[in-house]
């Protein structure tokens, strides 16, 4: 594996590593969103279902943000673009790429791949792609943290009920009024 497609590599796996927390943020807010509501439901009939309809949609939403990640994988073209974009390199990078994967080698290729590959030297994928936290994922977050709050709380209502016991103190006392 040459040194571009090393970094080509780094950068598509931080480049996933973001994408897969910006799906999951979508995804725990949706849940959030759904939960939410059903604990309002819960809460507004008084406990009428369990605390796992609460949290359920918020797990659901969380899974599906992940494997929507999964699915829609960040590619080694999206990372050569990403290079490129942000090194300034025009299309150096994403045409280096397509000339290792088609195989063929002449004059032109190899000195395109050799300008390719001394650019690489000074790729740092923390640059290209930086991973931070998404936009929403305080929402996301406060939307989680309403709803565990929204499961906890809005269970049924305790019963209270008396016990009766006779008390022979208590009884006299009523007899003498």
């Amino acid at each position: 594996m040459t040194q571009l497609q090393q970094r080509i590599q780094l950068v598509r796996s931080r480049l996933q590593r973001q994408w897969m927390w910006s799906c999951l943020s979508w995804g725990l807010i949706a849940g959030g969103a759904a939960a939410c509501l059903m604990g309002v439901l819960r809460l507004l009939t008084q406990g009428a279902f369990g605390w796992s309809w609460v949290v359920g949609p918020l797990a659901c939403g969380a899974f599906i943000g992940l494997v929507f990640a999964w699915i829609t994988r960040r590619s080694e073209k999206e990372s050569a673009y990403a290079i490129d974009r942000v090194c300034n390199l025009k299309d150096r990078t994403q045409t280096a790429l397509q000339f290792m994967l088609t195989g063929k080698s002449d004059a032109m290729r190899r000195l395109q791949m050799e300008d390719a590959e001394a650019h690489a030297a000074t790729i740092l994928p923390e640059n290209v792609a930086p991973v931070h936290s998404p936009r929403l994922w305080s929402l996301a977050i406060a939307l989680t943290v309403a709803a565990f709050i929204l499961a906890i709380f809005s269970g049924p209502q305790p019963i209270l009920q008396a016990m009766e016991q006779s008390n022979a103190v208590v009884e006299r006392q009523a007899d003498r009024i």
